[in-house]
């Protein structure tokens, strides 16, 4: 029992016990059910564990206060779910209505996870559980940071207007940080997708949309007819005309959001002349088969992927037909796809404009995906054939024909 007690020469106290598998050791904190709750590995999980274990300490003696008549600072909620109702009561009246659907949204997920738990009850652990569950289910780094960015509001709301202690809610709400890359989705599997999804036109132009101009899934669903310019002037640049898509970059922080300016190409050209026609100036572009606008994305995107035999999540792992491992892909890779392509062949700064990126750190370290071959452009064929000497007079020629390529 001893060797339970003692971790680098530090004596655990009460309610903190250790376990050794495999090499590792694991750390639990006894909170008053039937058996300690795991709470993590190494000097992070002793910590975790310890902090579990003070809060559920501090909740004991609180109830104790309560029984002897000793001011205490109690909740106004039996549960994570009666506050977060309450705060989403709140936010229905004073936030926008898009920001107010994004929150529906993470809603959801938590209220099925920690629905049931007291507001006292949720440590840091519980979110690293929490984290990898949602992970399993096929969210994103990301999204589980939506989440917990809005169980921290709710929170302080609460802690505000002392509804909750100060103590009560997780300790830290760590973020993913080392959210899963995005690989560019090869020629073979795009040609495959549009294959499987020829019996569904309308998301085979929702797809194809995507894959030619790196706009996120919310930016095409929300595309109007007003925004698609074919042979205009740019507005920032008087005289220039070009076929672009006049968008709202939906990550931008400033109010009201940037716009950016999005190519059309000829593929893509085709496609919203035939979906344009008969529709007013702010119909949607791109809707299902409903007339409805998208939703539902990554769900429909998995099974299109089954369908046609492409590799889904990038959360795992496979091996391909050369015996190389390779990661899944998701909807989200089309943007990785056309702003890897754009990089191939374009200056930095142009492709930064057109995907909305406007930190050029998170560009290149989160979508700047070239590989190996990308290098070949750097080989250029030589413009003297083989067997034949150059002369003086060749070679200032090639030379003034470069020159003006450049200044061209």
């Amino acid at each position: 029992m001893a060797k339970k007690r003692i971790y680098k020469g530090q004596v655990l106290p009460t309610g903190v016990t250790k376990k050794e598998r495999n090499g590792t050791v694991y750390f639990y904190a006894a909170l008053g059910g039937k058996n300690p709750q795991i709470c993590g590995k190494g000097d992070q999980g002793l910590q975790d564990a310890l902090e579990a274990r003070e809060k559920y300490s501090y909740q004991k003696r609180q109830a104790k206060r309560e029984g002897i008549g000793l001011e205490t600072r109690t909740t106004h909620f039996k549960s994570f779910l009666d506050m977060m109702n309450w705060f989403m009561d709140l936010a229905a009246k004073q936030k926008k209505a898009s920001t107010y659907k994004r929150y529906l949204n993470s809603a959801g997920h938590l209220a099925k996870h920690f629905g049931s738990y007291p507001v006292s009850g949720i440590e840091a652990v519980d979110l690293e559980q929490y984290r990898a569950q949602r992970n399993a289910e096929g969210a994103t780094d990301s999204s589980v940071d939506m989440d917990l960015r809005l169980m921290r509001m709710i929170y302080n709301k609460a802690k505000q207007n002392k509804m909750v202690p100060k103590e009560a809610g997780p300790a830290k709400y760590e973020e993913g940080g080392n959210a899963r890359p995005r690989r560019p989705i090869t020629d073979q599997e795009y040609q495959k997708l549009l294959e499987a999804a020829e019996s569904d036109p309308d998301f085979r132009d929702y797809m194809m949309c995507a894959y030619e101009t790196s706009m996120r899934p919310a930016e095409i669903s929300a595309l109007q007819v007003r925004e698609v310019r074919f042979g205009e002037v740019i507005s920032q640049v008087p005289y220039k005309e070009a076929s672009y898509l006049d968008v709202e970059d939906i990550k931008s922080q400033n109010s009201p959001k940037d716009r950016k300016n999005v190519p059309i190409s000829a593929d893509l050209g085709r496609i919203l002349n035939r979906r344009m026609e008969g529709l007013s100036p702010t119909d949607l572009v791109f809707t299902n088969r409903q007339g409805r606008k998208w939703d539902g994305t990554s769900r429909r995107f998995k099974a299109l992927c089954e369908k046609a035999g492409v590799f889904h999540s990038i959360y795992k792992t496979y091996t391909d037909d050369q015996g190389r491992e390779i990661s899944g892909i998701d909807f989200y890779c089309f943007r990785a796809t056309r702003i890897t392509k754009w990089a191939e062949k374009y200056n930095d700064n142009i492709v930064r404009l057109a995907s909305g990126h406007k930190n050029p750190q998170v560009y290149r370290d989160r979508y700047l995906k070239l590989d190996a071959s990308a290098v070949m452009v750097l080989v250029e064929e030589s413009p003297v054939k083989s067997g034949t000497k150059t002369t003086q007079e060749d070679a200032r020629s090639l030379s003034d024909k470069g020159l003006a390529e450049i200044s061209a």
